[in-house]
């Protein structure tokens, strides 16, 4: 089993590798993503706030993909809203009490993050757990 200290660091390292890959520069993640590196936790409050964003990001995927399904570049921007929402929901649980829960929830968000580039997020997990990265 691993320890609190190692899920936590795990949770960290795939949220940032997601904002990163998702091109995330909403400061109230990286704000929020400094907090958890530092304390571990985030309020209640500030994890109702990355919510609401990742809701606000949703809405506007949704919107642009029941536009025109054929249109290639609303469906890119479409997908584009999508990998911010599931960076930034990543981070909110991630700064969740129970560190476990906070792990699994945080790393699968940050995965659907970057679904074609699962790879990253992968070897930055492994590595925050003092693993080999994946070839």
């Amino acid at each position: 089993m691993v320890d609190s200290g190692k899920q936590r660091a795990a949770s960290y390292a795939a949220c940032k590798t997601a904002l990163l890959i998702a091109q995330v520069d909403a400061s109230i993640a990286l704000d929020s993503l400094e907090q958890i590196r530092n304390f571990g936790v985030l309020s209640n409050q500030r994890v109702s706030e990355l919510n609401d964003l990742a809701g606000r990001l949703d809405e506007r995927y949704f919107d642009l993909q029941d536009q025109d399904e054929l249109n290639l570049d609303l469906q890119v921007k479409a997908l584009y809203f999508f990998s911010q929402a599931r960076a930034i929901t990543a981070v909110a649980f991630a700064g969740g009490a129970d560190a476990l829960t906070a792990a699994m929830e945080a790393i699968y968000e940050a995965l659907m993050a970057v679904a074609d580039d699962g790879h990253e997020i992968n070897n930055a997990v492994l590595e925050a757990l003092g693993k080999d990265p994946i070839g």
